[in-house]
């Protein structure tokens, strides 16, 4: 291919022009959001992804993982990995071994692509990091964002990345239009919005795959050029994304981000509203009378002859250039002497005061950027430009190369005045330059935190953007009182965005000062977040990077230095969180005793102790009430709360919000389409139950259309989002219990028709592990007897919800029948329907009774076998082949584990259907938990459920769920 594609890089600035917004953010003509990765998971693997997951873990020690549920691949994979002798000094050791890692695991990395779609783009040493990166290709053409990537350190390749593109088609392929057609086409998709004055900046570039989010979470790839615009009024630039061979506009991204920052030679400290300082005019251009221009030194000196000499300054340099858009360039006339300070003070005009101060912050913040990449090209060796004046307001920006400042109006200072807001421009383009190839990306709020923290770091302040409204106030604050910025909760606009990052950051300054003083505290930071940013791909991914650089011996498995301040400091900001384990049985008596649950932690850095809190919520089940919540206390095991025991027949939906010491919380259960679980309280009798074995497999009609594989009975094999396993054994009835349900499908499982009269309520109670794109577009529903719903998974608003119901662990789940017991007979039918786009894993569901609850009336006793009975011999006296249940007892059981009992040790029968010696229950009804069923027949011997939500590397699970290593 001739030369690789690359992003148009963004400008940035601290804030969005009036008018718009999710800026640096791609979006479809409409205007709707449409980039990748709305959510990043810690630890848990989908499940297209276990397979090869299980063959890479067998040479790479893999220890945490972050993974994105809409890719189906990790993000980050990072732990002890793999010794690698020499491989930071050595591109060739690296490279072959890398190569030999990433690309020989791309069905993990990047699926559905090959070695030869990865195009090899760095292999570079920084700070003792070496990362070798690819971006990826589809038939020769770059697709944009995708990449692998490694990173060595010490003697260990440590860290495996990827933003690959999985599975690229194109929606349209065919020969290109003639450029400037293309062009055209850009520039009237944005004449709609700000009239004619619409600029061509830059034609038709090469051709790129663009990958494009939908809204419902599918992603799309179409062959694209870019066209870059301008429009004058508001300032502002657009890349526009047109298809190649339809000359349709797929998306648009503003590249000049706007921000409202304050900013400081005699200059502002931060800003006119307060104190001004003397700050060496570090390599300003000055030209003696009659000689040649030259360049004052990094520390404000210049050669004079004799005592003094007259000299030229101009308000430019080695280094920084200035151009004034108001006219003229800034320059003064004096006799500088040796004995004097020599200030050049032009406070009292804005145009001019406005190119000192740009001058003066944009050398400091360089200075800085010198000292933490001593190797970066752009900040060594080319020189940096600042446009100052410009003829607008109250913003400035970034385009990657450039620095961009706007003239003052009555509500906001001339933004070249305002030392802030120099430092944030100057720290977009610092991110730009630094990604390293392949490796990092260019994310617009990781940027706009990258670009506040660099302000902040500086002047030693979290408010950010003092001056800007010609008063002390902060335009953003990233430390407020009272309140840590956390992900996901404050995602939105980019820079409000960029506040979770920058806030961490501010925190990690602040501790890290704490642990080895203010200087070398501040110094260190500076070094961390500096170095994860060239690699780091978005907010989230900036923890296990921030890892990488501060381990010291390449193995992340054993922490890092600095890793429980690290965790403490993320976790508060949600960007790093622990996991818990809880476990409640899902039938419970209705004896008046309260319940209790137990929370145990599972940390996975022992010698770093955390604490928790917990705090329980429940309420009725159906209820519009506010849930009641009881604080959970301190127990050996971790955390002890209660809820009071409810009357019988009753359901009640509980949830467990655990607060980590480090400032993580987690919320289960981890499904925002269901997000409470729900509990029985009660005692039930049997009807009908199955485990999903032996008649289950003939009793159950399954029928369906237009898929290829639709319901059936076996073992759940982990593909596609499903369990591994059954609930409590391998047996389990679901749609494709070997992957994902198919596009189009329609199909049903109905149960027997199963005989209910006679009972004061009746109820459906199962277990259920469930996977199914929002309602809007995929319908999952329970049916009784073909016709009724009676419940169905939840569809949004609109087709933008993205409301998906996905399970993550095996789910108890209560439906009311008892409307249909005047019918006397009822079948039940798990139903499902697809459309042609996103799917999940479906239904999949095991453990399943239909119960009765009350006086069962006349049906067994009256010598006649009916639904769910085994036998009748008209009476309920056990102990005589049939027992008080109308089920048949085994051989000769009496009830009574003796010498005239069968050969079966009924102490430990966990198959019988007979008398009162079965395990499970002494002297009471039938205990079906003990068969494996879903359903409880007595109280007194409940057998928990285990819920162990964000396994490492593996999703919550019921007990005897394999768990990944």
């Amino acid at each position: 291919m001739a030369g690789m594609w690359a992003w148009s890089m963004p400008a940035q600035a601290a804030v969005a022009p009036p008018g718009s917004k999710d800026f640096n953010r791609l979006h479809a003509p409409d205007g709707r959001h449409i980039e990748l990765d709305a959510t990043t998971e810690f630890d848990r693997v989908p499940s297209p992804a276990r397979v090869p997951f299980a063959r890479f873990i067998e040479t790479f020690d893999v220890s945490h993982g972050m993974w994105s549920p809409q890719r189906g691949i990790p993000r980050r994979l990072y732990g002890a990995g793999v010794k690698v002798a020499h491989a930071v000094d050595d591109a060739n050791i690296a490279l072959e071994f890398a190569t030999s890692v990433v690309l020989g695991h791309l069905d993990l990395l990047a699926p559905g692509t090959t070695p030869a779609d990865f195009e090899l783009v760095a292999n570079e040493v920084h700070n003792g990091v070496r990362s070798v990166g690819w971006q990826q290709t589809y038939r020769g053409v770059p697709v944009l964002g995708g990449q692998v990537s490694a990173r060595f350190k010490g003697e260990h390749l440590n860290m495996v990345a990827s933003e690959a593109l999985p599975n690229v088609t194109l929606s349209n392929a065919g020969p290109s239009l003639p450029s400037e057609t293309l062009v055209e086409r850009a520039r009237r998709s944005l004449v709609s919005d700000y009239g004619d004055d619409v600029t061509v900046r830059e034609g038709a570039g090469d051709l790129a795959i663009l990958p494009v989010s939908g809204a419902d979470g599918r992603i799309s790839f179409h062959q694209v050029v870019e066209v870059v615009l301008d429009v004058p009024s508001p300032t502002t630039r657009w890349s526009v994304y047109v298809e190649s061979s339809t000359g349709a506009v797929i998306g648009r991204r503003q590249v000049l981000m706007f921000g409202e920052a304050p900013v400081r030679l005699r200059v502002p400290v931060r800003g006119t509203y307060g104190e001004r300082m003397d700050t060496p005019a570090r390599r300003l251009a000055i030209q003696p009378s009659g000689g040649t221009v030259g360049y004052s030194s990094p520390q404000g000196f210049f050669t004079v002859e004799g005592g003094g000499e007259t000299v030229n300054l101009y308000a430019t340099g080695q280094k920084v250039r200035i151009t004034n858009e108001a006219g003229a360039p800034a320059t003064d006339t004096r006799f500088v002497s040796t004995s004097s300070l020599n200030v050049w003070d032009e406070s009292t005009v804005e145009f001019e005061d406005a190119q000192l101060s740009t001058y003066a912050h944009a050398s400091i913040v360089d200075d800085l950027a010198a000292s933490l990449d001593p190797d970066l090209p752009w900040i060594h060796t080319e020189l940096l430009q600042a446009n100052v004046n410009i003829d607008d307001i109250c913003n400035a920006f970034s385009d990657g190369d450039t620095i961009n400042f706007f003239r003052a109006d009555e509500t906001c200072e001339n933004t070249g005045r305002l030392a802030d807001v120099v430092y944030h421009e100057y720290g977009h383009s610092l991110h730009r330059q630094s990604l390293i190839p392949g490796v990092g990306s260019f994310e617009g709020a990781l940027s706009e935190g990258y670009a506040d923290f660099l302000a902040a770091t500086i002047t030693s302040d979290p408010g950010m953007g003092r001056g800007f409204f010609y008063s002390s106030e902060a335009l953003r604050e990233l430390d407020p009182v009272g309140y840590e910025w956390h992900w996901p909760e404050d995602t939105g606009e980019v820079h409000d965005e960029g506040r979770i990052i920058g806030g961490t950051l501010w925190d990690l300054r602040t501790q890290l000062s704490i642990e080895y003083g203010v200087t070398e505290g501040r110094e260190l930071t500076n070094a961390l977040f500096y170095d994860a940013t060239r690699r780091a791909s978005d907010i989230p991914t900036m923890y296990p990077e921030i890892l990488v650089s501060d381990d010291d011996d390449g193995d992340l498995s054993n922490g890092t230095p600095n890793i429980c301040l690290i965790n403490s400091v993320f976790g508060a900001h949600g960007l790093f969180a622990l996991d818990a384990s809880f476990e409640l049985p899902s039938i419970l008596p209705s004896n008046g005793e309260d319940v209790e649950i137990s929370i145990a932690l599972d940390n996975p850095y022992p010698d770093c102790p955390v604490s928790l809190e917990g705090t329980l919520r429940y309420r009725l089940r159906g209820s519009t009430e506010a849930p009641t919540e009881v604080a959970m206390q301190s127990s050996p095991e971790g955390l002890l709360g209660a809820f009071p025991s409810q009357p019988a027949n009753t359901v009640l939906n509980y949830q467990l919000e655990v607060a980590f010491s480090n400032g993580s919380t987690s919320t289960y259960p981890l499904n925002q389409q269901d997000p409470w679980y729900e509990v029985y309280f009660g005692e039930v009798t049997p009807i009908y139950c199955t485990t999903f074995t032996g008649d289950a497999v003939s009793e159950w009609t399954m029928t369906g259309t237009g898929g290829t594989v639709g319901w059936n009975i076996g073992t759940p094999t982990g593909a596609g989002g499903d369990p591994n396993g059954g609930f409590d054994d391998n047996f389990a009835m679901g749609t494709n219990l070997e992957g994902s349900y198919t596009p189009g499908y329609s199909g049903v499982a109905t149960s027997p028709e199963i005989n209910i009269s006679g009972y004061d309520a009746v109820r459906l109670q199962y277990r259920r592990w469930l996977g199914v794109e929002d309602g809007f577009y995929d319908d999952a529903r329970i049916l009784v007897d073909g016709v009724t719903t009676v419940w169905r998974n939840v569809s949004g608003s609109d087709p933008y919800s993205g409301l998906h119901h996905r399970d993550s662990e095996w789910r108890f789940h209560d439906v009311d029948l008892s409307d249909f017991i005047s019918s006397g007979t009822v079948n039940v039918g798990f139903a499902l329907s697809s459309d042609f786009g996103l799917e999940y894993e479906g239904w999949t569901v095991d453990d399943l009774c239909i119960v009765g609850v009350g006086d069962v009336g006349s049906l067994c006793g009256n010598g006649v076998v009916e639904s769910g009975e085994t036998c009748d011999d008209g009476n309920t006296i056990p102990g005589d082949g049939c027992d008080a249940f109308c089920q048949e007892e085994d051989g000769n059981d009496d009830g009574n584990d003796d010498s005239n009992d069968d050969s079966n040790d009924d102490s430990n029968d966990d198959g019988g259907t007979g008398g009162t010696g079965d395990s499970g229950y002494a002297e009471g009804p039938l205990d079906l938990e003990g068969r494996g069923c879903g359903c409880h027949a007595t109280p007194t011997a409940p057998r928990g459920m285990l819920w162990s939500a964000l396994l490492v590397f593996g999703a919550a699970v019921g007990r005897r769920r394999r768990r990944s290593p």
